[in-house]
């Protein structure tokens, strides 16, 4: 990617980091994301199995996340942002 180059998912603006509990191997990182991924609005979404944390580009509530990630079987709760 260019340099000073930012695609409207990479705007802070529409991105989202959500704290996620009961992840503990490369599978639930896996299943994670593509739960993530499968939810309407999310154009990205990856998770950091070291920091807990899933971090999600798109336009889609921070409860909507959560329950479908509760649905899922994994607990996560909104933080204050992304810096």
């Amino acid at each position: 990617m260019a340099e000073g180059f930012q695609t409207e998912s990479d705007n802070p603006e529409n991105s989202q980091r959500l704290l996620i509990e009961g992840a503990s191997c490369a599978g639930c990182v896996s299943k994670i994301e593509s739960t993530l991924k499968g939810i309407t609005g999310v154009r990205r979404a990856t998770m950091n199995l070291v920091e807990r944390t899933a971090t999600i580009h798109g336009d889609v509530d921070s409860q909507d996340l959560i329950q479908v990630l509760q649905a899922a079987g994994y607990g996560a709760t909104a933080t204050a942002g992304i810096s």
